[in-house]
């Protein structure tokens, strides 16, 4: 068991609050059902997952079209997040701020993996820029992130 000094994080604590009826408010209105056990928690989880897939899934095919995209993992939606990690010919940072300036939000950086980056041999000064939605995003959010990226490289 691990000992922190300071006691729980109340933040966190306070926070569950909020997924429960979160959650409680997904499954009555995807599953017609309370949130009552583990299986309706996972039915929850597994629709949420559905979502993020269904959304990634163009992004990602989009990255497999261009040539001067680095892509840092798989191009398949099966065993990840929506969270998408690429380095480009272009400056990342100079992209991040066009793409910013659409009103599209991407980050560009290290993302405190400053080492693994370094392993990939990804510039840290460029770091990477960072595609991360989530299953509430809509597909005309996903459709202008990859518009923006088709006009800005």
């Amino acid at each position: 068991k691990r000992f922190t000094p300071a006691g729980p994080d109340h933040a966190q604590v306070a926070a569950l609050g909020g997924v429960y009826d979160y959650y409680e408010a997904f499954s009555n209105h995807h599953l017609d059902s309370k949130l009552s056990s583990s299986s309706s928690i996972n039915g929850v989880n597994d629709l949420i997952s559905k979502q993020e897939k269904k959304l990634l899934k163009p992004l990602l095919d989009f990255l497999k079209t261009k040539k001067d995209i680095r892509l840092l993992g798989s191009y398949e939606t099966e065993n990840r997040v929506p969270t998408v990690a690429i380095v480009t010919k272009k400056s990342n940072v100079v992209l991040a701020k066009e793409l910013n300036e659409l009103n599209v939000s991407v980050g560009a950086g290290d993302f405190y993996a400053v080492r693994l980056l370094q392993a990939l041999n990804v510039d840290i000064r460029e770091g990477v820029i960072r595609l991360s939605f989530v299953h509430y995003t809509s597909g005309s959010d996903v459709e202008k992130l990859i518009s923006g990226l088709d006009r800005h490289l």
